[in-house]
C-alpha cells in the first residue's frame, strides 16, 4: 500500500542529487571511449582543438542543468512532502499495534496490550498557559487518513480536562498532517516548500533557494570537469 508512492517520491528527490552527477559520469564515459579509441588524435589531425572538441557538452550539461531546476522548483519538495506524509502514516498506524510510546506535536500516544487484539491507548493532549494539558484514556485507537488530516478515534474514552471529566462510548481528534513527529522533520519546511514560496527573510528558506540553485547549475561544471579528466588520464582499460 505506502511502496508505490514511498518509491516515487523517493526516485525524484534522489534524481534531484544524482542528475548533476550524472552530467560527470556521462562526460568520463563519453570521452574516455573517444580516447581509447584514438579519436581525439584524429580531431587534432583535422585542426580541432580540445576545446572544440569539449563544446558539446556545454549545452548538453545546461539541458541537464535546466531539467535540475525544473524538479526542485517545485516537484521535489511536493513529493518530499508526500514522502513524510507516508512515512508519518505507516509510524502512527503501526504505533497502534504495538506497546510504546509516540511522540507528535499535537498529542503524546502511549500504547499497551490489554488483551488478545485489544489494545488501550493514553493521550496526552498539550495545552499552554491559558489551558493546562488533556489527559485521555481510550481503548483501540483507529487513525485516518483526511488528506490533510489525521483523524484518530477512540473507543471506551475517558477525558480528564483542566475542569471536568468526560465518559465517552468514542471521540475524535483531529490533527494536521505536516510536521507531526519530531523524527521526520527534514520532510517539512524548508525541504517541502516550493522555490517560489521559500521567504527570502527566513534564513533556512533562503539557504534551501541558494542550495537548490546551486545543485543545478553546478552540472556544467561537473561535465567540463569529467571531460578533462577523461581526456587528460586515460583508463586502464
Amino acid at each position: 500500500q505506502h511502496a508505490g508512492p514511498i518509491l516515487g517520491s523517493g526516485t525524484l528527490i534522489l534524481l534531484e542529487a544524482a542528475l548533476p552527477l550524472a552530467a560527470l559520469v556521462a562526460s568520463c564515459l563519453v570521452f574516455g571511449r573517444l580516447r581509447r579509441e584514438g579519436a581525439h588524435i584524429g580531431f587534432a589531425a583535422v585542426g580541432l582543438a580540445p576545446s572544440q572538441i569539449v563544446a558539446p557538452v556545454i549545452p548538453a550539461s545546461f539541458v541537464m542543468a535546466a531539467i535540475t531546476i525544473w524538479l526542485s522548483w517545485s516537484t521535489v519538495p511536493h513529493a518530499v512532502e508526500r514522502l513524510g506524509a507516508e512515512l508519518q502514516s505507516i509510524a502512527l498506524k503501526a504505533s497502534l499495534r504495538q506497546s510504546g510510546t509516540i511522540q507528535t506535536k499535537a498529542a503524546t500516544i502511549l500504547t499497551e496490550r490489554q488483551n488478545e487484539g485489544e489494545w488501550k491507548h493514553w493521550l496526552m493532549l498539550p495545552g499552554n498557559h491559558e489551558k493546562p494539558d488533556t489527559l485521555v484514556f481510550g481503548r483501540n485507537m483507529d487513525v485516518q487518513d483526511n488528506g490533510n488530516d489525521w483523524a484518530i478515534t477512540l473507543n471506551d474514552v475517558w477525558i480528564w480536562g483542566p475542569q471536568a471529566r468526560i465518559r465517552a462510548h468514542s471521540a475524535r481528534w483531529t490533527f494536521p498532517k505536516t510536521n507531526q513527529l519530531d523524527e521526520l522533520r527534514m520532510f517539512g519546511p524548508p525541504n517541502s516548500v516550493a522555490s517560489p514560496n521559500l521567504q527570502d527573510d527566513d534564513p533556512h528558506q533562503r539557504f534551501t533557494w541558494h542550495r537548490r540553485v546551486a545543485l543545478a547549475f553546478i552540472a556544467p561544471f561537473w561535465a567540463l570537469l569529467g571531460a578533462f579528466l577523461a581526456l587528460r588520464f586515460p583508463a586502464p582499460i
